[in-house]
């Protein structure tokens, strides 16, 4: 007596469905393995000397603003979010606060400059041609970095580690232009100060005392005296920035 055999149903296939890879793909996929992804690094494909100049433009510029010289660190951070995270995001919250607060005080004295008479015009008279349009361009530049500021303080208070991760820093050009939107308030702000002490230094030297231009002169060679004992204190940093060069 022969026994018909059963055939069984085949197992249907599985659909392999394949996602392009997009930055944001690469970095969820990166966050989950836990392995820093490759535009995190600076590896960039550069002949020499660009790729050393780029390094080390890199290294100075996550040094200002986010305050390590690499994104290892900050990768690591990610990765533990929690205190380690708030942490991190409290520190660059906190130096943008503080430029905001001196971009606020130096606003106000722009404009009090500007729009006040000099007691005395012989000695300082800051309503003249060029003191008055550089006091112009330090109120615009101050009012420049204090509006990114507010806006910089806004997004940080409210970014998580994995937005961190998969938005501001999905891609390469998104890293640089995270970097140059976190550090536009301190260059704005910065240059805002040296031009307005230029407008007032211009003034000074257009003034006909002899004692004020000596007194300025002398001032003004302090100031930049303490360019080289800040750097000469700054060692650890260079020579962790020299790494990047290498």
């Amino acid at each position: 007596m022969s026994h018909s055999r059963l055939r069984q149903p085949l197992a249907p296939k599985s659909r392999q469905t394949h996602r392009p890879m997009t930055p944001e793909n690469i970095s969820t996929i990166a966050s989950c393995e836990g392995s820093m992804p490759s535009h995190w690094r600076d590896d960039f494909a550069l002949p020499e000397p660009f790729l050393t100049i780029v390094r080390g433009l890199m290294s100075l510029s996550l040094s200002m603003t986010l305050g390590h010289s690499s994104l290892e660190p900050v990768w690591e951070i990610c990765l533990a979010g929690g205190k380690e995270w708030v942490e991190f995001k409290d520190r660059v919250y906190d130096r943008i606060t503080n430029l905001i607060v001196f971009g606020g005080l130096l606003l106000s004295a722009s404009a009090a400059f500007m729009t006040t008479e000099p007691p005395v015009n012989g000695l300082l008279d800051y309503n003249q041609r060029w003191p008055y349009i550089l006091m112009c361009l330090s109120l615009n530049l101050s009012l420049c970095g204090l509006v990114e500021g507010c806006v910089v303080v806004y997004v940080t208070a409210s970014c998580s580690a994995r937005w961190f991760q998969d938005s501001l820093m999905s891609s390469r050009s998104r890293i640089m232009c995270t970097l140059i939107i976190i550090m536009y308030p301190g260059a704005s702000i910065g240059v805002s100060t040296f031009t307005f002490a230029f407008s007032l230094l211009i003034s000074l030297l257009l003034s006909g005392s002899q004692i004020l231009r000596v007194c300025i002169a002398m001032m003004w060679a302090m100031q930049l005296s303490l360019i080289p004992l800040f750097f000469f204190t700054q060692y650890p940093l260079l020579s962790l920035l020299r790494r990047g060069f290498r």
